[in-house]
């Protein structure tokens, strides 16, 4: 007996799309504030918690 497997439909297709995208779309608004206006050596430096200062 040979089982087949349905593809999803396109409605449950893009749903699978928006979930993650609307999670990006979270992401961005918690995280992104705190970075905008910052270099992006500033904060490397900041998450390897070295000071400007030294080498």
């Amino acid at each position: 007996m040979a089982a087949a497997i349905a593809a999803p439909s396109i409605g449950a297709t893009a749903l699978y799309g928006a979930i993650p995208l609307t999670l990006a779309i979270v992401a961005m608004i918690v995280f992104g504030v705190e970075t905008k206006r910052k270099q992006l050596e500033r904060i490397t430096m900041e998450e390897l918690h070295v000071t400007a200062g030294t080498s």
